[in-house]
């Protein structure tokens, strides 16, 4: 039932060797549903074992490449998201992810590509950027409908992209 409403998942790892993380906050993202079906402390907890997750994965891949691996990529994908879904409860949502982040996961995040933004996320970054450590919000980078492809097969790379962003991935 989660991923009906917030789809999202692991595929691959980029070319330095972090896992990437792919988050849907699309027209499939529904806060409202999603809150019908869990609570704002359960997705935070939700989150935190996700994040733990991904910290085994980079221990071993550290092993399978020979180099320390510490660091997550991120696919953020908001490809018709519309502004009704930018509510206080969506707000609430994302301030609560980036405090577990930047307090209990500090210096792990690799690199996040937000991809698909609309004219009109410039308006929803002002609100979110302030959230952000400044060191975290440069390792963010927001491209629009048709410029995030090579970006990401020049990062990713096509054998750990999924299909539907140019990938060989299912």
């Amino acid at each position: 039932a989660l991923v009906s409403v917030f789809p999202h998942w692991q595929c691959g790892f980029d070319k330095s060797g972090r896992p990437v993380m792919y988050k849907q906050y699309s027209k499939k993202f529904q806060v409202d549903k999603l809150l019908q079906i869990t609570t704002l402390e359960a997705i935070k907890m939700y989150h935190i074992w996700e994040q733990e997750a991904c910290a085994r994965l980079c221990y071993e891949q550290s092993f399978k490449t020979g180099y320390i691996v510490e660091t997550v990529s991120a696919v953020i994908d908001i490809q018709g998201m519309g502004l009704m879904q930018l509510n206080r409860d969506f707000y609430a949502i994302v301030k609560t992810i980036a405090e577990v982040d930047q307090e209990q996961y500090p210096e792990t995040l690799g690199k996040t590509y937000i991809s698909n933004t609309p004219s009109t996320f410039p308006y929803v970054w002002r609100g979110i950027k302030p959230w952000l450590d400044p060191g975290t919000a440069t390792k963010i980078g927001i491209f629009g409908v048709s410029d995030f492809d090579d970006t990401l097969k020049s990062d990713i790379g096509v054998h750990s992209l999924p299909a539907t962003y140019g990938g060989t991935r299912p």
